[in-house]
């Protein structure tokens, strides 16, 4: 009988000690699963935060490319005597550098001035860019830097009553080597510049002799006649002579006449008959025909592909007296 209750009191405490371990087990395994768990999740957003920063640098040198097409366009379409201060400089090649620059920084600010989303869960944060340009043999090399600032993305995870904030930093400084001859532009200007403003004289010239020779002031009704009269011949005169397109190499040469007139005044009690003409003539250079480079940019009123050019203003004067 006693060896009977002990193996009952052997086989209870066995029963207990099992009982216990399946108690202990079912107590722990939900910690040790949502550790698990938790483990999993910050290693999803990690992965999550990895991948935002990888779109974040495609989105960056995309970025980067589409600034230096623009700010090349607009600094060769707007130096003119409005940016200059003198409708008859042709930018150096270090002012043209320097404003493409500025356009570079300025465009970049436009596009990753607000945080890259990837998905709806990751916000990059991307630092302002500072530009640096080098003319390699008609190549421009763009490099950028930052400082000590980083592309970042922060995620704040909360889960199974954990909390954590996560960032990740990398460093991103883009750079590349654009095909962009502009400074052939330059040149093909400055070296029809000259002629261009040759003609302009030549034209002053020719009007001048015609205001000496067959438009006295004695053949006008008044003073303001004359001059309304003489501006209309002027300027068709400059259209006529100054207007037609032609090409050199790969460019194309278009001056236009934007302004011409021609004021009459009598001086020294009538004595002096003073004549003044003043002209304005815009020129564009751009590349034409097989060799057109055509980049995506805005011309101000829509996205389109255009190639680059350059405008300038050739402004000239004219005064010859007369005494009747």
């Amino acid at each position: 009988m006693t060896k009977k209750r002990k193996g009952i009191a052997d086989i209870m405490i066995l029963m207990g000690m099992i009982i216990g371990i399946v108690l202990i087990f079912f107590d722990f395994t939900p910690f040790w699963a949502e550790g698990d768990t938790y483990r999993v999740v910050l290693h999803t957003h990690m992965y999550g935060m990895s991948n935002a920063l990888d779109g974040a640098e495609l989105y960056v040198s995309t970025s980067l490319d589409y600034s230096v097409y623009q700010a090349i366009y607009d600094a060769l379409k707007g130096f003119n005597s409005e940016t200059v201060g003198d409708g008859n400089t042709i930018p150096t090649n270090e002012e043209i550098q320097e404003s493409i620059r500025r356009n570079i920084e300025d465009n970049l600010v436009k596009y990753t001035s607000a945080a890259y989303s990837f998905t709806q869960d990751y916000n990059v944060e991307i630092p302002r860019y500072t530009i640096s340009l080098q003319d390699e043999l008609g190549k421009l090399r763009v490099t950028t830097s930052t400082g000590d600032a980083n592309m970042s993305v922060t995620k704040h995870i909360q889960e199974y009553g954990l909390k954590e904030d996560i960032t990740i930093k990398r460093p991103l400084l883009p750079e590349n080597v654009y095909d962009i001859n502009y400074i052939g532009i330059l040149e093909i200007a400055r070296e029809r510049g000259q002629p261009i403003e040759e003609a302009f004289q030549a034209a002053f010239s020719n009007a001048n002799t015609y205001i000496r020779d067959y438009a006295p002031i004695t053949s006008c009704s008044d003073i303001k006649s004359c001059s309304d009269d003489l501006t209309v011949e002027f300027k068709e005169k400059l259209i006529r002579e100054l207007e037609s397109p032609y090409e050199r190499g790969n460019y194309l040469i278009t001056p236009e006449i934007l302004d011409a007139s021609v004021t009459v005044e009598l001086i020294d009690n009538d004595k002096i008959i003073r004549y003044k003409a003043t002209a304005t003539q815009r020129v564009t250079i751009n590349e034409t025909g097989l060799f057109a480079t055509y980049y995506p940019v805005w011309n101000g009123s829509e996205i389109t592909f255009d190639n680059l050019r350059l405008v300038f203003l050739n402004e000239a004067s004219e005064t010859t007296t007369l005494t009747p």
